[in-house]
């Protein structure tokens, strides 16, 4: 019964609240659950941009980041301070860029 309930558990740690997105990154393929919203916002766009350049344009499962998990912390972090900077001068609509944020190209798939 223990091992039922536990099992449950690590079930339910991968639902995905509605509005929002698993993402795998790196080469251990971390796993982050982040707002759907952010897939249109510039810094994942070149992320996914270079997702297609190495895997292809059509997706068959989850998304995959061949980017570094240090990157991708990186761009998650720019949107986030955009967001509050556009929030706190009333502005919703956020085109974002990578202004400062250096995306090298990944030697793996």
């Amino acid at each position: 019964m223990k091992k039922l309930r536990s099992c449950k558990k690590h079930i339910k740690s991968f639902k995905v609240p509605e509005g929002y997105i698993p993402i795998y990154v790196g080469k251990k393929r971390k796993r982050y659950v982040i707002p759907l919203k952010y897939l249109s916002r510039s810094p994942l766009k070149v992320l996914l941009e270079q997702s297609d350049d190495d895997f292809g344009e059509k997706i068959r499962g989850p998304i995959l980041l061949p980017c570094s998990i240090k990157l991708f912390n990186e761009a998650i972090k720019h949107i986030k301070e955009e967001e509050k900077e556009s929030t706190k001068h009333g502005n919703n609509n956020l085109q974002g860029s990578l202004r400062g944020v250096n995306v090298p190209r990944t030697p793996y798939p």
